[in-house]
């Protein structure tokens, strides 16, 4: 392939000037998807600002797409926000099936909790799981569109499903029980993974790609090349992932989970065993711990609104530890016990649950990690505050380099922001970026003569009268509008001010 086979589609007399209507020519484009074409071809690493209104998904997937079918690859495509990965399944990739008649399979990769599990579906309405009305409605919707849903997909339901509804029969990875499954040949994850491995392209977003590197691999098919998009967010990806968190909120959740006396729900109700009564009792013994250390947290920071460094470690008694680790001890006793495959499953789990929240509050109690920075939030909420603490590395490039860049030979970053003082010294360095090319391509927009900046000085200043900054805003939003003849969009900084 040389660099001529993506100006059959890209340039000025190239298939799509031919076929899509209202195509115009981009020279930025155009260089764009040459020195992608190059990356993919000579096995290298390149890293392309291209400014707004550049078409940078076509420049890298029409590439993309040639190079993997001819060679028999595999490239992904990871991208940051949902926005963008549907246009490329819904907009980019028909438009290069249908128009340029270029032939390739791909598929849509999501983490496990994305999934429908009919296996917990059957069982949720076995153990009469729901009691408010609103839940049981939901859990009536999800039955009947599992009968209709090719994907499984959560977001492909119908309405907003609430979180505790979908925890009961979504995917979880350490419940499943692969081949051994009633349902594994129905199954909507390994369909969807079949599909994986048959694909040229593979379409993920930034965390199941930080997720496949945590697990060695396992989560992605093998595969030859990637694309960073919206690569400015890479960094901040990775820093969450290899993060560390517990909360207040996931503990108790996950204590009710195993036992809640209350709704008499969970796995210790569920099952009949001789040793459910003592670790019924070591679930609460658990829970009043872990009620008692965050008060104690709450005590000693405030339970007003706030995110507050450590410095140094916090001078706190960690009286969960032990109540955790009795408790996993005692799970793992229980699972060899048990008969039914999949509650030996869900005792694993849990107990494995135990030991990684011990593992977390330990770290960042003690400061373990080297260059990681720590610190508490505390959340006011309706029916107690919430406080999260957090762990997370200072710096990720060494890890980058070590388990992503060193390991692809081609690799794409773009985004229409990249740069710092037009250069890439900045980025290349917190993320540990060594590119063998650099581009920086901008917006094919003439915005001197095709953009106005409007700046009023005349409007109500925002702070105590928020109606009438409020109304005053809406009515100019409106005034320039009928000015500009309609077609506007409007960007805001908060929800309440939308």
């Amino acid at each position: 392939m040389t660099a001529k086979r993506v100006e059959n589609y890209l340039g000025t007399e190239g298939i799509l000037s031919s076929k899509l209507e209202g195509f115009e020519y981009r020279h930025q484009q155009m260089d764009m998807a040459s020195a992608v074409e190059d990356t993919f071809e000579n096995a290298r690493h390149l890293i392309v600002e291209a400014g707004t209104g550049t078409g940078k998904s076509l420049a890298y997937l029409i590439p993309a797409i040639l190079w993997a079918v001819e060679n028999n690859k595999k490239v992904v495509i990871s991208t940051y926000t949902k926005t963008l990965q549907q246009q490329i399944l819904n907009h980019d990739i028909p438009l290069i099936r249908d128009k340029l008649g270029i032939p390739f399979r791909y598929g849509l990769c999501m983490g496990n909790e994305n999934y429908l599990s009919l296996r917990r579906l059957k069982r949720s309405a076995q153990a009469g799981l729901f009691n408010h009305p609103n839940e049981e409605n939901q859990w009536e919707g999800i039955f009947n569109w599992a009968g209709e849903t090719e994907t499984g997909y959560r977001s492909d339901l119908p309405f907003e499903v609430l979180p505790q509804v979908w925890e009961e029969v979504g995917r979880q990875k350490d419940l499943c029980l692969g081949k051994n499954c009633e349902t594994h040949s129905s199954c909507f994850y390994f369909k969807a993974r079949k599909q994986w491995f048959g694909a040229h392209l593979l379409i993920v977003n930034h965390h199941l790609f930080f997720a496949n590197v945590a697990n060695a691999g396992a989560v992605l098919p093998a595969f030859d090349a990637v694309v960073f998009d919206e690569a400015q967010n890479l960094e901040e990806a990775a820093t969450q992932f290899l993060g560390l968190e517990i909360s207040n909120s996931h503990l108790i959740y996950f204590l009710d989970r195993l036992h809640n006396p209350r709704t008499k729900r969970g796995l210790l109700t569920r099952i009949d065993h001789d040793s459910v009564f003592h670790l019924r009792k070591m679930v609460m013994v658990a829970r009043q711990a872990a009620e008692a250390f965050f008060n104690q947290l709450l005590e000693e920071y405030g339970k007003n609104n706030r995110i507050l460094r450590f410095y140094k470690p916090p001078v706190l008694n960690n009286a969960i530890y032990v109540p955790l680790e009795a408790l996993r001890e005692g799970l793992k006793s229980l699972e060899g016990g048990l008969h039914l495959e999949e509650d030996r499953v869900e005792a694993s789990s849990a107990a494995e649950r135990c030991f990684e929240f011990n593992n977390s509050l330990s770290a960042i109690l003690n400061q373990h990690m080297r260059g990681y920075v720590y610190w508490i939030e505390i959340a006011q909420k309706k029916r107690f505050p919430r406080v999260v603490l957090r762990g997370v590395p200072i710096h990720v490039a060494e890890e980058l380099q070590e388990q992503v860049f060193d390991k692809i030979n081609r690799i794409i970053m773009t985004s229409a922001t990249l740069t710092t003082s037009k250069g890439f010294e900045f980025v290349k360095e917190r993320m540990g970026y060594q590119a063998d090319e650099e581009l920086v391509l901008g917006a094919p927009f003439e915005y001197s003569k095709q953009v106005l900046l409007y700046v009023p000085d005349d409007l109500p200043e925002p702070g105590d009268e928020m109606e009438i900054y409020v109304d005053g805003i809406a009515n100019r939003c409106r005034d320039l509008v009928a000015v500009s003849g309609g077609k506007t969009f409007i960007l805001f900084t908060s929800y309440s001010l939308l």
